[in-house]
């Protein structure tokens, strides 16, 4: 069992022209999960309150966090645009400052989708506010 896994993990070292959409996937899974870790808590109060209250949070928070998934992708571009380079290792200084602004652009993406959700709802709660 540990001979495929070894097999399996030298052909997606070696094999960079499919296995890009391996390291894909596991990207947008470690960073969905990042992502649910920080909006989870909001997410499960806001689903507490009425129905339609929630659906109006959720509606409002979707318009608003595209700028979020932009910097999203972005991060994940340049993830999988370093990934498919022929000569990956030994880092280069352009490469580590690729690493680096990934990070601070997904960070950004978490930071702006927290900011679409808190928006969503503090515009939601005026509407009702106001009836």
């Amino acid at each position: 069992m540990l001979e495929r896994i070894d097999h399996i993990s030298e052909m997606i070292l070696i094999d960079r022209t499919w296995s890009w959409s391996i390291i894909g996937i596991f990207y947008l899974g470690l960073t969905l999960i990042v992502r649910n870790w920080f909006l989870s808590a909001i997410v499960k109060r806001a689903k507490e309150l009425k129905g339609r209250w929630y659906q109006d949070i959720k509606d409002l928070y979707l318009k608003r966090a595209l700028t979020g998934w932009i910097f999203y992708l972005m991060s994940f571009a340049i993830i999988l645009l370093l990934w498919v380079r022929p000569d990956f290792l030994p880092l280069t200084p352009v490469d580590w400052f690729s690493l680096v602004l990934a990070m601070v652009f997904y960070f950004i993406s978490v930071l702006l989708h927290m900011q679409a959700l808190g928006v969503a709802a503090v515009v939601t709660m005026r509407r009702l506010e106001s009836k």
